[in-house]
């Protein structure tokens, strides 16, 4: 659900990888690795991917 955000969010910028990347100061194979499903990023780094991009966080009762 988070990696599927990011990745649309990239997409629908026209950004790459390497530019979120840099804006997180992390490599670019650990950001496409954590897209991919197999690897790791901090919470803070969802954080600022998600204001980085413009993606909002709503949260909902069941």
């Amino acid at each position: 659900m988070i990696r599927e955000a990011i990745l649309e969010a990239l997409k629908n910028r026209g950004m790459k990888q390497a530019e979120l990347a840099r804006h997180l100061d992390i490599n670019r194979s650990s950001l496409n690795a954590f897209l991919k499903g197999n690897g790791k990023i901090s919470l803070a780094n969802v954080e600022k991917s998600f204001l980085f991009l413009g993606i909002e966080i709503v949260l909902k009762d069941k």
